[in-house]
């Protein structure tokens, strides 16, 4: 349950601006691991608060750790 609130709260930042807060947001998501790449797949198609698209990159970074 903490797991998914956390997730989501980190979804919900990666569109985020700021470089930091990105950042921060895509070394955690690493922690997770490949099991999260489908739900970051499903921000990309469906999009997120902002739509800038970070979310892709973060899931590439992911996918090669």
């Amino acid at each position: 349950m903490e797991t998914n609130k956390e997730l989501n709260a980190l979804f919900k930042l990666i569109d985020d601006p700021d470089e930091e807060v990105f950042s921060a947001v895509t070394n955690r998501l690493i922690v997770y691991g490949k099991s999260i790449i489908p739900q970051l797949e499903h921000l990309g198609k469906h999009g997120s608060a902002t739509g800038t698209g970070q979310n892709r990159s973060a899931g590439a970074q992911i996918a090669f750790q």
